[in-house]
């Protein structure tokens, strides 16, 4: 399953892509006009070039305003750093050597994509500038849980400012059944909208994960009978359950989420941490 997110970072102007489009069509629609067949849209390379063209040239010269700017004040510039999303793709790093390394003698260097982000760099140099400057972190994706078999619920949203040291406070409406504890998975998405936006709901099928979503991990929340003996007990569908309200605390770093949760009632907290990966 491919995003387009992942078409643009890894089109590298030699092989044709395929975008996954089974949210938006029935895995049996076809059109042979535009290339759309099981699912997926097959883009070829002529065509993805001239997606890819435009931004090229527009950052070439945007490089180049940068260049000139430099040469007002009597300096050069010494090498060209991609970063960024769009600073991952092969095909961006190719045309910018062809331009500034083999004709102009300027290295474009591609670090790697653990240290590309734009706000990992921008962040860089403003600490840089400003020592006093107070450190905010933005949530590089936006988090969401399921519990046992209910849609995603997302707490987290990408580009969402938090203060390193306070977790992001939230609650949760839980169902209990006779076993005592909740079966949960733990989401990203690296799409860049708004909480009523995100997909939540989960489809039946092969892939009922949604597009876009990408699953991290799934773990138990375990409660004692006694943790939850004074919640009333609940009749709906012929299932017997419990609906308790759970307390949740979220805080990210680079590459890491730590999820602590407990009951309303309870002292002590429980803890679950996730890797995830970089794009």
């Amino acid at each position: 399953m491919r995003s387009w997110t992942q078409v643009k970072h890894s089109f590298d102007g030699k092989e044709e892509q395929y975008v996954d489009v089974e949210s938006v069509f029935q895995n049996d629609y076809m059109d042979e006009k535009v290339g759309i067949s099981g699912g997926f849209l097959t883009l070829p390379v002529e065509k993805m070039k001239g997606l890819f063209n435009p931004v090229c040239n527009r950052v070439s010269s945007l490089i180049q305003e940068q260049r000139n700017k430099l040469r007002e004040v009597g300096k050069s510039a010494k090498a060209i750093l991609m970063v960024g999303g769009l600073g991952c793709n092969e095909y961006l790093l190719t045309t910018l050597q062809e331009r500034y390394t083999k004709d102009q003698y300027i290295p474009v260097l591609h670090p790697d994509k653990g240290s590309m982000l734009t706000s990992v760099c921008s962040g860089a140099v403003k600490i840089a500038l400003d020592p006093e400057l107070e450190p905010t972190l933005m949530s590089p994706f936006s988090f969401g849980l399921r519990f046992n078999k209910v849609g995603i619920s997302w707490f987290i949203l990408r580009g969402e400012p938090r203060n390193p040291g306070e977790p992001k406070k939230a609650t949760a409406d839980i169902e209990i059944e006779s076993a005592n504890f909740s079966k949960n998975h733990i989401f990203k998405c690296d799409a860049l909208i708004s909480q009523q936006a995100l997909p939540s709901r989960m489809s039946e099928g092969r892939n009922p994960i949604p597009t876009g979503v990408e699953q991290l991990a799934s773990f138990e929340m375990k409660f004692p009978s006694s943790a939850h003996s004074d919640y009333a007990v609940q009749t709906e569908g012929g299932r017997t359950f419990k609906k308790i309200q759970l307390l949740l605390e979220f805080s990210y770093k680079l590459w890491c989420i730590t999820i602590r949760y407990k009951l309303e009632r309870d002292d002590s907290w429980n803890e679950k941490v996730v890797d995830y990966p970089a794009r």
